[in-house]
């Protein structure tokens, strides 16, 4: 008896699934294996995890009709996004700091430019109780806001530099700043300054990086992470990077930073996913984690935490971290 010749529907069936698994294949090899030189590869590694979300149900398909090798493949590319999600989950197992360790809380929020409830924002982040803030796209405006609620009086110490644009940022302190100053890097300004604790001084950093999205200013984004690696090697004492950086650790050029010498706070005692943005009023969460906190290997991170910042489009972030006076060495 001759074969039942397969469906029409059947065949199409079949080629549309051949289709989807060959573009999964094409973005795993943008993941593994492209460098950041295009826009288009930069936001394809950005959410690649997301999109290889389908493969999951290909596999189920593919197996159902007894296509086995389309399964198999179908299977291997879902392994790989499931082990895309969980190497960059938050282990949420902290550093202990020791006794005589100098507790050191830093806050880092994207006010957002054209924040219209900046009120309520300010009342927020004070509810963190941070020691530090490191704020991004802080505007003139923003300034007056803050004067107005009484911040700049809580954290006496300041390096700022407000500006009408997207690059405006600061850093507020309850500690003592010194050497604060305003660093072009790579063509945009970021504020920074050495905190002034009692475990030994801290060099901080606003970040607030350019969007690689825009071909335009994919160039010196990555000229950003190699000098914000520069400064890390240049520095001789413990260094915290936060901020916005506009970069996931799917991105070649923000990975090559943590081999440079800094340890991503979220991955040492965060939870979950950490997504940071697109935060809108829709109810989809946001798929991206664009904001860290990086230290160097003499901090302790002992928690961490993202919230959600009201009028933002970026949720903020808050890392407890630990300076140990004449520290002995890494700690991890």
């Amino acid at each position: 008896m001759a074969p039942i010749a397969p469906s029409r529907a059947e065949c199409l069936g079949r080629s549309l699934v051949h289709v989807l698994v060959g573009a999964l294949t094409v973005v795993e090899l943008v993941l593994a294996l492209a460098p950041d030189a295009h826009k288009i590869v930069v936001a394809v590694q950005g959410v690649a995890r997301f999109l290889l979300l389908p493969a999951h149900l290909l596999t189920g398909w593919s197996a159902w009709r007894g296509h086995r090798r389309l399964a198999g493949w179908s299977a291997m590319l879902a392994a790989l996004q499931v082990g895309l999600m969980l190497v960059d989950r938050g282990r949420n197992r902290p550093d202990v700091a020791p006794a005589g360790a100098v507790r050191l809380r830093v806050l880092s929020a994207n006010l957002l430019a054209e924040n219209p409830v900046l009120e309520r924002l300010i009342g927020e982040l004070s509810g963190d109780e941070a020691d530090l803030w490191a704020l991004q796209e802080l505007t003139p405006a923003h300034l007056g806001t803050l004067e107005r609620a009484g911040v700049l009086k809580q954290f006496p110490y300041q390096v700022l530099d407000p500006q009408t644009a997207y690059f405006g940022s600061g850093l507020l302190s309850r500690l003592p700043l010194t050497d604060g100053r305003v660093l072009d890097l790579a063509g945009s300004p970021v504020t920074v300054a050495r905190v002034e604790t009692a475990g030994g001084p801290v060099l901080v950093v606003s970040v607030h990086l350019l969007n690689p999205g825009a071909g335009s200013q994919l160039g010196d984004w990555r000229r950003q992470l190699e000098a914000l690696s520069d400064l890390v090697g240049e520095s001789e004492i413990p260094v915290v990077l936060a901020g916005d950086f506009n970069a996931t650790l799917d991105h070649p050029a923000l990975r090559s930073l943590l081999r440079s010498g800094v340890r991503d706070a979220f991955n040492v005692a965060g939870r979950g996913a950490g997504a940071t943005w697109p935060r809108w009023s829709s109810p989809m969460p946001p798929v991206m984690r664009l904001d860290h906190v990086l230290v160097t290997s003499e901090m302790l991170v002992t928690g961490f935490a993202t919230r959600v910042s009201s009028g933002s489009d970026h949720d903020r972030v808050v890392a407890d971290l630990a300076v140990v006076p004449e520290a002995a060495g890494p700690v991890g």
